[in-house]
């Protein structure tokens, strides 16, 4: 999301940078704590990958969730979406 108002700030070029450092810190630490649980051989542009994938499905999700769901629907909802994006993550890092 950061990167695609990035057109807005071009006006102001140091506004840019200030929004998109916490997010490339968290983009790290996501990166971090994949690297915990898969094979150093992995490439780390794979990790680098597999983190932009989790922050954008946990955005994107609960952005959605926030706007059209009760606590109810969001807790019942996530779990087939989970399975499905845990299948995926799984298999993506094997993949040449």
């Amino acid at each position: 999301m950061i990167f695609q108002g990035r057109p807005l700030l071009k006006l102001q070029d140091d506004t840019a940078e200030n929004l998109e450092e916490p997010y490339l810190r968290y983009l790290k630490e996501i990166e971090n704590q994949i690297a915990n649980y898969i094979s150093p051989k992995i490439n780390p542009a794979k990790i680098c990958h597999l983190a932009c994938a989790v922050a954008g499905f946990i955005f994107g999700y609960f952005s959605f969730a926030m706007i059209g769901l009760d606590a109810d629907e969001i807790e019942t909802s996530i779990k087939p979406l989970k399975k499905a994006f845990i299948r995926s993550l799984c298999v993506f890092p094997g993949r040449e």
